[in-house]
């Protein structure tokens, strides 16, 4: 495809020059060809130049060498580690010159999946590989979960390192590294918005606590580091130079077969670390499929219950919240009952009821899991006019001349821990409000640093291909050309107000984006209008998603969920109709944290639909867990869940859920509907109604029938029930300063009281103003007038209080 540039090439190999690609020979031949750019130059997929100067996105790099350089054509996230990294890098200052750490192992070409994984690696994971050979003078090798998942079909994010160098020397080399194990070789290498683990490869020494070695030997051998592994998908080694796989245990071959076997004696992998037995059982879950230990691993596992007794309950818990997490949580969770394991975890005799409930809960029905956006048939006609084709001026005068809609979308993978999110799609709907226009549109597909391949869960998520950010800028140019072309519109300045559905684009990832590619956060993009705030307000009702709030104004939702541009012009339709149709005023009501650094963030229930991943996940967990341990009493299921090391959060949602499970409001009792919604909050009561149909499925007594029909018609009368009248409901209409100032009643514990009755009489009987509840408490008044003030108090202490369950 071209002659082939080797001018800038390191004198040791400018002797190759005179050479074509085929006529390599000698030593030199089979290290260039494995190399990086060895093997792009012999494929014809890149050019060295010698005299090059790099495009601006590489002259930012810092400390780069002529040699080092790439050629520009290439995008960043495709450029190979420099030439010099693995072909002529020295031994390091302990190395012999016949130092061979991969001794003993057979190196295999890299399958299709890793090729092409490795292929997109970050650079700065590239560059730090390359320090750690050619400035340490060491080997290093990707290891573990990240060859695992990608041989599986999954994207890795996460990966962790193996290399010849010591911590002392790791931590030499990158000054921002932090020591999270040096005495176990272990480092947290950190470089750009790249962060992973690297050990030195060791051989452990006998655990005599069943828990961690007693001694580590810092050793040379790889063969040596893979064998101390638990389990052979996870001792396979990738070197990325030399585009390697080593896999002496047959890892790729078990994942393949969905097969998890131990490396080695499975017994003795289980007595080294008791935490492995939990691990296998997580490792069964295999995401894309269920993964069968072979048949020493199950036996093994039959006689592990004892080894968790010398393991932290926090690791247990830990690896146990991961098991409830998966999709397939219901299976794992009746083996490790099957092996006599799970009593031990939760601390409390195992459930039948428990583990049946467990499988009749699916994954659909919990947060994690639900979809994100679905279709629902609405109450109100949808407009036969779309308002961005068919403008119309607002029915009150707005603060603003012009309103830019925006929606970002950003790398995202259903797997825990994924960080730090990217900005991927960057809309803006620029709108005129006095006639309604739509005066122009920005869209652009941005192009990720940290994680530049997309992970099959965004791209289906999104509907934004890898192709669509490859061949995309940079986030920082993005941003320029978006007030570029603001800039260009003419507009007076202040004229323009960003608005969004929800403060995630603006308060949280557009920082954690500028922060990432080291540029301000505009000023124009400090302050910005929520959409869902105004349209809660104004419909006085809760927290809406995006398609719920077009379902609510009667607009056809238009195009894909997910899809920045197609999001962006749905919330411009809502915006418009708001200010068209409800006489809504755009006004701006939020800021980014460093203006209002008072405000507390969202919990689960305030954020409602905007629930974060780990909400959602723990969220997910222990509704998962309270099925497994709502057969016991209250004390005792206080106390398992303490020793079992659970946040405090996490013991909240499960005590929670225990305590409701079983108290359902009569379906024909608007009052009760009405208590049980405004107390549980939309988003508990969507779970709580799961975990019930769950429960009664479960139950093998004559009862099973009813049980389940009171659900459904619970659900299905909830799901009929007006909003509350009141405006910011449920909160109470009439204060405790009223009481005492107006209604004249003495400062003490008779003012909480009232003040709860009053409030439960508003929901009950969904009161709209602070005047029907203040004739609520006149009639007490006059009842209290025949009675002295002992039988009045008493009286008090009688009335119901809004609280479920009832008391």
């Amino acid at each position: 495809r071209g002659p082939l540039h080797l001018s800038s090439l390191p004198p040791s190999l400018s002797s190759l020059s005179s050479l074509s690609p085929a006529g390599f020979v000698g030593p030199a031949a089979p290290l260039f060809a494995m190399s990086t750019v060895g093997h792009a130059l012999l494929r014809g997929r890149m050019r060295l130049s010698g005299g090059s100067e790099e495009s601006d996105k590489t002259t930012m790099r810092k400390k780069r060498t002529r040699e080092e350089m790439l050629s520009p054509q290439l995008p960043s996230s495709r450029r190979a580690l420099s030439l010099s990294s693995f072909s002529t890098s020295s031994p390091g200052p302990e190395q012999s010159a016949d130092f061979h750490p991969e001794t003993g192992l057979q190196g295999e070409e890299l399958p299709p999946l890793l090729a092409a994984w490795v292929d997109r690696l970050p650079q700065d994971l590239l560059e730090v590989l390359r320090v750690i050979e050619e400035e340490g003078g060491g080997r290093v090798w990707l290891v573990g979960g990240c060859i695992r998942d990608c041989l599986a079909g999954l994207m890795p994010w996460e990966i962790d390192l193996a290399t010849t160098l010591e911590p002392s020397e790791m931590l030499r080399l990158f000054p921002r590294a932090l020591d999270t194990g040096s005495q176990y070789g272990t480092v947290t290498i950190r470089k750009g918005g790249v962060s992973v683990e690297a050990t030195t490869l060791r051989a452990d020494g006998t655990y005599g606590d069943g828990r961690r070695p007693e001694t580590v030997t810092f050793g040379r051998s790889l063969k040596e580091d893979l064998l101390r592994r638990d389990f052979t998908i996870n001792a396979m080694a990738v070197d990325v130079g030399r585009r390697k796989l080593f896999d002496p245990w047959g890892g790729q071959h078990d994942v393949k077969q969905s097969i998890l076997r131990a490396v080695g004696d499975a017994k003795e992998r289980l007595r080294e670390d008791g935490l492995r037995a939990m691990r296998a059982y997580r490792f069964m879950d295999g995401k894309s499929g269920q993964r069968h230990a072979d048949e020493s691993l199950r036996v093994a596992l039959r006689g592990s219950s004892k080894l968790l007794a010398r393991v932290s309950k926090e690791r247990i818990w830990t690896e146990f919240s991961k098991i409830l997490a998966g999709p397939r949580a219901p299976l794992v969770v009746r083996r490790m009952a099957e092996d006599e394991v799970l009593s031990s975890v939760t601390l409390l005799p195992v459930s039948p009821r428990g583990l049946r409930a467990l499988e009749c809960l699916s994954c659909k029905d919990l947060p994690l899991w639900a979809e994100q956006a679905t279709e629902m048939e609405s109450s109100h006609k949808s407009y036969k006019e779309d308002v961005l084709m068919n403008p119309k001026p607002p029915k009150k005068p707005q603060p603003h001349s012009h309103y830019a809609f925006i929606d970002f979308e950003a790398t995202c993978d259903d797997r825990r821990g994924f960080s730090p999110s990217e900005i991927i799609e960057f809309p803006v709907v620029l709108v005129e409000s006095a006639s309604g226009k739509v005066v122009s549109e920005f869209h652009s597909f941005v192009r990720p640093r940290v994680h530049p391949f997309l992970t099959d869960f965004c791209q289906e998520l999104t509907g934004i291909k890898q192709k669509d950010v490859d061949s995309a800028p940079e986030f920082k140019e993005v941003l320029a050309n978006m007030l570029d072309w603001l800039a260009e519109l003419g507009l007076p300045e202040g004229s323009v107000m960003f608005a969004t559905d929800g403060d995630w684009d603006l308060r949280s990832m557009l920082p954690r984006q500028c922060e990432l590619a080291e540029v301000p956060q505009p000023v124009a993009l400090q302050r910005w209008v929520d959409i869902r705030r105004v349209f809660s307000e104004t419909l006085k009702t809760g927290n809406k998603g995006l398609m719920s709030m077009c379902q609510a104004l009667g607009i056809n939702f238009v195009g894909q969920a997910h899809s920045g541009i197609c999001d962006a012009r749905n919330i411009a339709r809502v915006g418009l109709v708001l200010m068209q149709e409800h006489d809504a005023v755009l006004s701006s009501n939020s800021q980014i944290k460093e203006l209002d650094s008072s405000r507390k963030e969202q919990t689960v229930e305030e954020a409602g639909e905007t629930a974060t991943y780990d909400e959602q996940r723990e969220s997910s967990i222990c509704a998962r867990m309270s099925l497994l341990v709502a057969h016991v009493g209250f004390a005792e299921l206080e106390d398992a869940l303490r020793r079992m090391k659970l946040s405090r959060d996490e013991m909240r949602r499960v005590r929670t859920h225990v305590k409701l499970l079983g108290f359902l409001p009569h379906p024909r009792s608007p009052g009760e509907l009405r208590r049980y919604r405004a107390i549980l909050g939309s988003q508990l009561v969507k779970i709580q109604l799961k975990l019930e149909a769950a429960w009664a499925a479960a139950d093998e007594s004559e009862e099973k029938e009813k049980k389940m029909r009171l659900v459904e018609d619970v659900e299905r009368e909830l799901s009929a029930l007006p909003p509350l009248k009141a405006p910011n409901s449920p909160q109470p209409l009439v204060s405790g300063t009223w009481l005492m100032k107006v209604g004249g009643v003495a400062p003490g514990p008779l003012v909480g009281r009232l003040k709860d009755y009053l409030h439960y009489c508003q929901v009950d009987q969904d009161l709209e103003t602070p005047e029907q509840v203040q004739q609520v408490f006149h009639d007490i008044e006059l009842l209290a007038r025949d009675m002295d003030q002992l039988s009045y108090s008493a009286h008090l202490e009688g009335l119901p209080r809004l609280q479920w369950p009832p008391a």
